[in-house]
């Protein structure tokens, strides 16, 4: 699986591999939740049916990004005191995950729309 594929077949492929995923998540975060090895075992074999005659550079070692951790709004409000936890009640949704990073411009948006509630 790589970037070439469809938000549906990275799906399908995290469902066969019963892999749990966040219905919301992108396109590189469905990517990034499959295993190092699916993506490198996936390289080696296009490496492999390539002809003598093409060259393939050499491949560089797969380094596992770091992933945040998601957390849901109950889970983000249980973390923040103070004023940041009134914006974080008013801003998220219930039933979605978030980074912090996300949480934070999910606020942001939220001060920014005009919305007062």
């Amino acid at each position: 699986m790589d970037s070439n594929n469809t938000v549906a077949e990275i799906e399908a492929y995290l469902d066969d591999h019963q892999i749990a995923y966040n219905s919301s998540a992108t396109k590189s975060d469905l990517l990034a939740l499959i295993p190092v090895e699916e993506t490198t075992t996936e390289t080696e074999t296009t490496a492999e049916t390539t002809t003598e005659a093409e060259t393939v550079p050499e491949q560089q070692p797969v380094v596992p990004a770091h992933r945040e951790p998601y957390y849901t709004k109950a889970e983000l409000l249980g973390l923040i005191t103070g004023y940041m936890h009134d914006y974080f009640f008013i801003a998220l949704k219930n039933g979605r995950t978030y980074t912090y990073k996300e949480a934070l411009q999910a606020v942001d948006d939220w001060k920014h729309s005009g919305t007062i509630f």
